[in-house]
């Protein structure tokens, strides 16, 4: 059975730090890893209720967390641990992400745009609490053929809000195809 980080893999795409508020991803805050965030984390913070912070390796994974908005110097806290971590694998960048060993445990799977899963709107594939979820991706052309890439996010079990996404959509052009193989592959973690 594949492992959620095998199915992650490693990346080779040179990782980047985002911040957004409210689950507000289409107008996120990018940085190169090493740069300073806490600006835009009080800045973001300002009004919100929630602030998440993701690593990103482009066109491959991302993984995440969050915290009240009140308490938005963790984020610096947090870009401070991936820094120092220099980490050459997910799990190693997601454990400095979160200051912690990440979950094992997953909880739920979606299918969504990249930074922009609410605006086109994710699709649950899986609910650990729910066997019924099913997805229904005919239904669903806007994320087959996509203006974002598409990823398949895990949600984890855990202390802190903690997720972690594969990209299962090749590009075609300006677009971004569902690869059927690709989505097998990250969807095989839950049998």
């Amino acid at each position: 059975m594949a492992t959620l980080w095998n199915v992650l893999g490693t990346p080779t795409a040179t990782p980047l730090l985002q911040l957004a508020a409210d689950g507000r991803w289409e107008s996120c805050v990018a940085f190169s890893v090493g740069s300073d965030t806490m600006a835009a984390a009080q800045q973001l913070s300002s009004g919100a209720k929630f602030l998440a912070m993701e690593v990103m390796w482009p066109g491959q994974a991302f993984v995440g967390t969050g915290w009240p908005a009140e308490h938005w110097s963790e984020a610096g806290s947090a870009a401070e641990r991936v820094l120092a971590a220099a980490a050459s694998t997910v799990e190693e960048a997601f454990t400095a992400l979160l200051g912690e060993k990440p979950s094992d445990t997953i909880e739920s799977a979606e299918l969504g745009a990249v930074n922009a899963w609410l605006s086109v709107g994710p699709e649950p594939l899986w609910r650990q609490a729910d066997p019924t979820v099913t997805p229904h991706l005919p239904s669903r052309p806007e994320l087959i053929l996509c203006t974002h890439p598409v990823a398949v996010e895990f949600g984890l079990s855990g202390s802190k809000p903690q997720w972690a996404a594969v990209v299962v959509s090749d590009p075609e052009g300006s677009m971004h195809r569902l690869n059927p193989a690709k989505f097998a592959a990250a969807m095989s973690i839950l049998r």
